[in-house]
């Protein structure tokens, strides 16, 4: 998959690392926002997702794969990895067939950027357990709020 891309840039653009770093940040800048979708998808909390995002985008252990051409394989592979764990997500969400052959295809091109995608079916089974938890507090955290204020207002008259 590395390859590939990087071919495709000589013949587009010739060998000059201008480009190659230019594609760098653009794919940087799409595994920012799919660590955006896939918090917000996850929390449900815009602002959270937006400092989780903002984090990662600004994190100095990310200056590797963007500043060297021979980083764009992890690049790659957090394109596809957090594209399927995205679409994972809409597939438990609609059912749609749609949604799971894109998360399919997704994990096979991750494997193909990197051996280390051989962990996305972890990671389903990790999101759909925290997921389940994360909805368990919610509702915990709610109901707690709602037993306080009633408390409160029966308290008070």
């Amino acid at each position: 998959m590395r390859i590939c891309s990087a071919g495709k840039i000589i013949l587009c653009r010739g060998k000059g690392p201008v480009v190659s770093h230019t594609i760098n940040i653009v794919f940087h800048s799409v595994v920012s926002l799919l660590v955006f979708i896939f918090f917000l998808s996850v929390s449900g909390n815009m602002s959270a997702a937006f400092i989780s995002a903002l984090l990662f985008a600004i994190h100095p252990l990310h200056a590797e794969p963007v500043a060297w051409v021979s980083g764009r394989k992890d690049l790659l592979f957090a394109i596809f990895y957090l594209s399927a764990l995205v679409f994972y997500l809409r597939f438990k969400l609609c059912r749609g067939k749609v949604y799971y052959y894109l998360c399919l295809a997704s994990f096979i091109l991750s494997l193909l950027s990197k051996s280390m995608a051989v962990t996305l079916p972890l990671s389903m089974l990790l999101v759909d357990y925290f997921g389940s938890f994360l909805i368990k507090v919610e509702i915990l955290w709610n109901n707690k709020r709602i037993l306080t204020e009633s408390s409160l207002y029966w308290h008070t008259h």
